[in-house]
């Protein structure tokens, strides 16, 4: 990506050796979804094109996004099928060792999780997870394998999962639900072989920690709108409920201020 006076343009967005950007989809870019549904377009050179699985294209708050909704049996409770994006396992995605940084904006049709009780009447339709799969890479039908990652939230928490030897987790709490469900939101991890930090909308630093988590190369798809592919019915794959507008990976670590500019340059929209 080009970093302009402070801010993230969008018509310049492109590969560069120092920033390192592995994928950058924006749904409201023309250039990133071509008008169709089916696909969307990755916008740096890595032409990483997402294949999407029965997920809408439309106008968000005036803000061209699409919509991931489960498709779980509310009546058995468990289920396989739902809304995701999937991006083929490539050697432009490989983001292995220390550094990573992830960016997603979502606007949550409804939450579910941590303090969600037991009771599926009281669960919102169609959803019977403890979480929901916001991206991830991982092996089908396994919980334990090294190279799987991810992101998810719930009703209290954004969690980064790995299973580089065993399953292992950073969990950030955030204050309320308000600050999620109905608004768009900036969610991003990133982290070196130092530190690693969770932070929503820019500067809003809700977790941190000094033991990061390495990366194995994996070469399962890079999936969006869900964890991953897992079928047994204790790990079905924690469905997306909302809407996506822009997904972003790096093989680095941003700076604060990195991440505060594009916080700056996104919102835009959203105001």
């Amino acid at each position: 990506m080009i970093i302009t006076n402070d801010l993230i343009k969008e018509a310049t967005l492109q590969v560069q050796s120092n920033i390192g950007n592995r994928v950058a989809l924006d749904a409201n870019n023309p250039s990133s979804n071509v008008g169709l549904t089916q696909f969307w377009y990755d916008l740096t050179d890595n032409n990483n094109k997402t294949t999407l699985n029965d997920v809408l294209l439309g106008t968000q708050s005036g803000v061209r996004a699409f919509t991931f909704t489960p498709r779980i049996d509310p009546v058995t409770n468990f289920g396989t099928t739902c809304s995701y994006g999937t991006i083929p396992d490539s050697t432009s995605i490989d983001i292995s060792g220390w550094e990573i940084t992830t960016e997603i904006w979502i606007k949550v049709t409804s939450l579910y999780g941590a303090n969600q009780d037991n009771d599926p009447a009281n669960w919102p339709l169609g959803i019977n997870m403890n979480s929901q799969g916001l991206f991830g890479r991982w092996k089908a039908d396994e919980l334990y394998r090294g190279g799987n990652y991810g992101i998810e939230i719930n009703d209290a928490q954004v969690i980064f999962m790995n299973n580089s030897s065993e399953l292992a987790y950073h969990i950030a709490t955030y204050n309320t639900i308000d600050n999620i469900t109905g608004n768009w939101v900036q969610i991003v991890y990133k982290q070196d072989a130092n530190n690693w930090s969770i932070i929503i909308n820019g500067d809003n630093q809700i977790g941190y920690g000094t033991d990061p988590l390495i990366l194995i190369a994996n070469n399962q798809p890079l999936l969006v709108g869900k964890r991953g592919d897992t079928t047994r019915t204790e790990y079905t794959p924690s469905a997306f409920y909302g809407d996506i507008s822009v997904f972003n990976v790096w093989d680095r670590k941003l700076s604060d201020a990195e991440v505060k500019n594009n916080y700056n340059f996104y919102s835009q929209r959203y105001l």
